[in-house]
């Protein structure tokens, strides 16, 4: 794992990334090629921190993409980043000031160390949703073929209930990945 922090804030429809302390920065389409090419960029630098500005659940396929790779990242709020620039003086509140926040110490703790057991949370529930994933593409498949009204109405509640199992999964992925950050006083 190198000493690089990256940071991901999301802009004008693509996903800017900043890398600390080097300064390089690029960007990708907010498209699912993408999101896949950035985050394979970023799982090459191997960092040891990455940090992405939430946007009210909207950053949730770049976060996959990145744990998907074994990237370990978090989730911080547009307000936490703005106190940060603000506390810090760095300015505005783009993807490199989200790179600097990923790196300050101080405000992670050790490199965004997690509660016990929320590593393994986080690849169970990501097998999980790829396993939801799989039924959920194999019922829709099924659904074109089937003409008999009573079949048809339960793979449509099926598909329904995969839907909302997803939503589920989703939430606490994002819960596990969100930085919360002390406040000062």
């Amino acid at each position: 794992m190198s000493e690089v922090d990256v940071g991901l804030k999301h802009s004008r429809g693509a996903w800017r990334a900043a890398v600390a302390p080097t300064g390089e920065t690029f960007s990708e389409d907010s498209s699912p090629e993408g999101v896949l090419r950035l985050a394979g960029r970023i799982g090459e630098l191997r960092p040891a921190a990455v940090l992405v500005q939430a946007l009210g659940g909207g950053e949730l396929p770049v976060v996959v993409a990145l744990l998907e790779q074994g990237v370990r990242v978090r989730v911080t709020s547009k307000e936490q980043v703005q106190a940060f620039a603000a506390t810090t003086g760095a300015g505005l509140s783009g993807a490199t000031t989200v790179a600097e926040m990923a790196g300050t110490a101080r405000l992670l703790g050790e490199r965004m160390k997690t509660q016990e057991g929320d590593d393994e949370r986080v690849h169970l529930l990501l097998a999980r949703r790829r396993q939801v994933l799989e039924m959920r593409a194999q019922e829709e498949e099924r659904l074109p073929g089937i003409e008999y009204a009573p079949i048809r109405e339960d793979l449509e509640r099926h598909l329904f209930f995969l839907d909302r199992q997803l939503v589920g999964l989703h939430e606490r992925l994002l819960y596990l990945v969100q930085v919360v950050l002390p406040r000062e006083r």
